[in-house]
C-alpha cells in the first residue's frame, strides 16, 4: 500500500472541509523508518496551517524510542508555536 504524500493529505482536508482536525501525533512513524524527521515536520506544519481558523486536537500517541520522544515532541510545538504564535 503506497503512502499518502503531502499533496493527498491537503487534498482530503480541502474536499471535505472541516470545522474540527483531530491530529494523532504518531512518531512511531518515525522510529521504524517510514518517513524522516523532516517529511514529518512539513506535513505536520502543513496540517496546522490548513487548521488556522478551525479548532484543533492534538493527540500524542506513538513514538517508542524514549531517547528521540522529547526531541520530536519539543520540535512540534515549536512548529505549532511558529504557525499559531
Amino acid at each position: 500500500m503506497k503512502r499518502p504524500s503531502l499533496e493527498d493529505v491537503g487534498n482530503v482536508f480541502v474536499e471535505l472541509d472541516p470545522d474540527l482536525l483531530y491530529v494523532i501525533l504518531g512518531y512511531d512513524a518515525l522510529d521504524f523508518g517510514y518517513m524522516s524527521f523532516t517529511e514529518y515536520l512539513s506535513m505536520f506544519k502543513n496540517i496546522l496551517e490548513y487548521a488556522s481558523g478551525r479548532k484543533l486536537i492534538l493527540e500524542l500517541s506513538g513514538g517508542y524510542d524514549v531517547k528521540t520522544l522529547p526531541l520530536y515532541v519539543k520540535k512540534s510545538l515549536e512548529v505549532a508555536d511558529e504557525i499559531f504564535g
